[in-house]
């Protein structure tokens, strides 16, 4: 059954509202010639054949369309030790597999409404791409399995994603749920609410396991995801276009700017140089659907050279372009517009609830929005 707001069942209108007029029109268009009225019925059946032909390329996006919707449901089954039959069901559309280790993760592709659409109530709809198995305890290394990964139709995600500004009142985004647990008999939905794809418990069973591993692992979760998301830009940082711009107002020496962007036009990386008589400062921003979730900062600081405190062998004194530095690496993690972590030099956790820490965010944050708008 159809949700309410389904966008498959508007398309289905829209095609019906092209089809039945210009199959009426086409053979009012043929009575008309055979009657003679040759300009009246060219002209019909043209107008006919052309609303038919808007109502048969709408086909191809209905198909794809019926590959999304509004609500995913993930039931586990087990069948041996810390292995389960996970059931994926979206709408009428189920598919099953097997999973090994003690918790599921989905990712998706997701069509949400902006505008008009989305204050009348509209739905977000997702399609699950790919899974993750085994998140936090059984496992040290993820397995990553397709989910509904055969197109169908007109990849109509990635024509949102391409031309957004085409279409103002529906934005193309991909997303990742938090683990949840495999327990036998659990049952989650999930569905896109807010910006991110929620997970909720159906059944106690689900309730339970989720409280649980939520308790002692969400701060993990994040983490790791983050870690997967900026590993996972590196990693293919040469599929991406490249942009440079040169920073005068930021360095007495000036620097230089690039971004890496995306085929959808979003910055997934920015790397920023900056460099005075005094130090040079090496740092690298990473992006998901427009927000920052992780940076990485070094500090070089050059060494006077008739300093003779600091020996070039000592521990933590490198040379750049000749000239002996002493560096400093700070790594901060980033969630919702929020630092979640700061990692300093000495590999120690910044207290969260410190002056410094709070100072330190607006800083990373703040500059981070300059360099965005600096590159659009």
């Amino acid at each position: 059954m159809l949700l309410p707001g389904d966008i498959s069942i508007w398309t289905r209108i829209l095609i019906l509202l092209f089809a039945i007029p210009g199959a009426v029109l086409f053979f009012l268009g043929i009575e008309w010639v055979l009657r003679r009225k040759v300009l009246k019925g060219s002209i019909g059946g043209l107008v006919g054949l052309l609303l038919l032909g808007i109502a048969a390329l709408m086909i191809p996006v209905l198909t794809n369309l019926d590959t999304y919707h509004p609500l995913i449901e993930v039931s586990f089954k087990k069948t041996y030790v810390e292995s389960y039959e996970v059931e994926i069901r979206l709408g009428k559309r189920c598919e099953h597999l097997d999973s090994w280790g003690d918790s599921l993760q989905i990712s998706a592709r997701i069509l949400k409404w902006h505008g008009l659409p989305a204050r009348m109530g509209f739905k977000s709809f997702c399609r699950p791409e790919s899974s993750k198995t085994s998140c936090f305890q059984s496992y040290p290394k993820m397995m990553e399995r397709s989910v509904f990964s055969r197109e169908q139709g007109l990849d109509i995600w990635v024509f949102i994603k391409n031309h957004d500004k085409w279409i103002p009142w529906m934005g193309a985004v991909y997303g990742s749920t938090r683990c949840m647990p495999a327990i036998n008999g659990a049952i989650y939905h999930v569905s896109f609410t807010g910006d991110e794809l929620s997970v909720r418990p159906v059944n106690d069973t689900a309730r339970k396991a989720l409280d649980e591993i939520t308790a002692k692992t969400s701060p993990l979760l994040d983490l790791s995801n983050i870690r997967d998301e900026y590993q996972s830009i590196i990693r293919t940082l040469r599929q991406f276009r490249t942009k440079s711009i040169n920073l005068y107002d930021y360095s007495p020496r000036g620097g230089q700017a690039k971004a890496f962007v995306d085929t959808s036009g979003d910055i997934r990386r920015l790397e920023v140089e900056l460099d005075s008589d005094l130090d040079k400062k090496i740092e690298a921003y990473y992006y998901r659907n427009g927000s920052l979730i992780f940076a990485h900062f070094v500090f070089h600081r050059y060494i006077d050279p008739e300093n003779t405190s600091e020996k070039p062998n000592e521990t933590g004194v490198l040379s750049i372009n000749g000239r002996r530095v002493r560096s400093e690496m700070n790594r901060y993690y980033f969630k919702k517009g929020k630092m979640i972590l700061w990692v300093n030099n000495e590999g120690r956790e910044v207290d969260i609830n410190s002056a410094k820490f709070a100072e330190t965010e607006k800083e990373v944050l703040n500059f981070s929005d300059k360099l965005i708008l600096k590159f659009k």
